[in-house]
């Protein structure tokens, strides 16, 4: 335990261009720790209903845990916007390869849907990457970076 919100719980909202591979629905933790951010979530997909002759049609659904680990470096920013109906974490990255086999991820953006119980969680979480990030891109500047 890092003596703050080391994770979040999440939902993300499927990309509309990810429609094409059926409906779904994305819930996750984001976490933070030695200067990396990583995020593990549940994919439920609902493809559609497979009708086979002679049987009983049925509704195939399948789950799978999937697991990313980002270098902190790959981050340009880490913002987190809350208002009285809803919290968002979004994650800006260095590049658009960055996210791409993020479920819902959109090019170099990443938005996670916070639910509020979870806000100061996330305030919290999102502060102290910010200031790594802050930290890094002053090293940088210095010529220091590692």
């Amino acid at each position: 335990m890092l003596g703050f919100a080391d994770s979040v719980s999440f939902v993300m909202s499927p990309n509309m261009q990810d429609f094409t591979n059926g409906v779904y629905q994305i819930r996750g933790l984001l976490t933070y720790s030695n200067q990396k951010l990583g995020l593990e979530y549940k994919l439920n997909s609902n493809p559609g209903v497979q009708v086979v002759v002679g049987a009983d049609s049925h509704s195939a659904k399948t789950s799978e845990i999937i697991r990313h680990v980002f270098e902190l470096q790959l981050l340009r920013e880490l913002t987190v916007k809350s208002n009285l109906f809803s919290c968002k974490i979004t994650a800006f990255a260095n590049s658009l390869t960055a996210f791409e086999k993020v479920h819902g991820a959109r090019d170099e953006k990443l938005v996670l849907q916070v639910g509020r119980s979870e806000r100061n969680n996330a305030k919290m979480l999102v502060s102290v990457v910010q200031a790594d990030l802050s930290e890094l891109k002053l090293g940088r500047l210095s010529g220091d970076a590692e």
